[in-house]
């Protein structure tokens, strides 16, 4: 069995991406395609907002800048969208997480903030900030599609940092038209203005890494996975091809002879009958499966010697590719 998986390295390399694929995806939390279990999901509405029948689960992500300096500028986006599985799942069903209307709970200090909420197809999406400069990008009433795959409804703002340092509030709301002025959701973020270019320098360098979500640094481990197993995967090849590539001995005959292990008797006669007959004629009934690949690397070695070149090493090397 080993042999033969010796001999399908492709496989084999198949076979580790799969385990090791289905091992983040298990100790990374995530749940197994087809049994999502959107159903058993938490939604985020405030207090006195009521589940009617058009209602759906949406979800809700806000990048925002962390720091920012003096005076300086950035924006901030609002994605919602609804995919197949989470709107087709019933709100009644999902586990309420009421948020306060009047005092809501800032959440955290993140540049990426997910969650699900209640949205329905026509919704409207409101950033306030007392200290902060912001001109919106989008209108506040948009159209979401809703059960589609990919596409998400985005809203967006460009603030302008003020001059004072310290820790400033934004106030996010989402309402749904139908549902009156009461908002759906609400959630409050925090921007901490530091003076000094360096600190903006360091901010930037390290959005991108701020901003990844855990299924964002899942996808890389992933990626990375998959390079290193490919690099191991041509190291393998690119040695098989080079079986006559002199060892750490100076023998010469280190790859070969690796390679001549993976043949059976019975191939390793056939070999030696069909292409090295005088190497066949010293074998007889008691002769060892070892005995007869030194008995081939002999001559092979010898015959090299004897013409200066390495002919009948590179001949077994390219006629074991051809049999592996």
């Amino acid at each position: 069995m080993l042999r033969k998986l010796q001999r399908r390295p492709g496989v084999v390399l198949i076979a580790i991406i799969l385990i090791l694929l289905l091992t983040i995806w298990i100790l990374g939390g995530m749940p197994l395609p087809g049994a999502l279990g959107w159903s058993s999901k938490s939604v985020e509405l405030t207090k006195d907002t009521e589940i009617t029948s058009k209602d759906v689960l949406g979800s809700l992500a806000v990048d925002y800048p962390q720091r920012l300096t003096p005076m300086s500028s950035d924006t901030v986006v609002v994605a919602i969208s609804s995919p197949r599985l989470l709107a087709s799942a019933d709100p009644q069903t999902a586990i309420r997480i009421e948020v306060s209307e009047d005092a809501p709970t800032v959440l955290g200090k993140v540049k990426r903030f997910e969650t699900i909420i209640l949205i329905q197809e026509r919704l409207r999406v409101v950033l306030t900030a007392p200290t902060l400069s912001i001109e919106p990008l989008y209108p506040d009433i948009q159209i979401v599609t809703l059960g589609q795959a990919n596409p998400a409804t985005i809203w967006a703002w460009s603030i302008i940092a003020p001059e004072t340092p310290g820790l400033h509030t934004m106030n996010l709301r989402v309402y749904v038209p139908d549902k009156g002025e009461t908002p759906v959701w609400v959630g409050v973020f925090q921007i901490e203005i530091v003076p000094g270019k360096t600190v903006a320098r360091e901010t930037a360098l390290g959005r991108w890494s701020d901003r990844l979500s855990p299924g964002g640094i899942i996808v890389l481990c992933l990626i990375l996975i998959v390079v290193v197993c490919l690099f191991v995967y041509g190291a393998i090849r690119l040695r098989k091809r080079q079986p006559w590539k002199q060892g750490p001995d100076g023998s010469g005959n280190e790859g070969l002879r690796r390679e001549l292990l993976r043949l059976d008797d019975v191939e390793l006669d056939e070999l030696c009958l069909d292409h090295f007959r005088a190497v066949y004629d010293k074998f007889s009934r008691g002769t060892r499966h070892d005995e007869k690949i030194n008995l081939l690397l002999d001559y092979c070695l010898r015959n090299d010697r004897a013409n200066g070149n390495d002919a009948e090493t590179k001949r077994l090397a390219v006629l074991l590719k051809k049999r592996l």
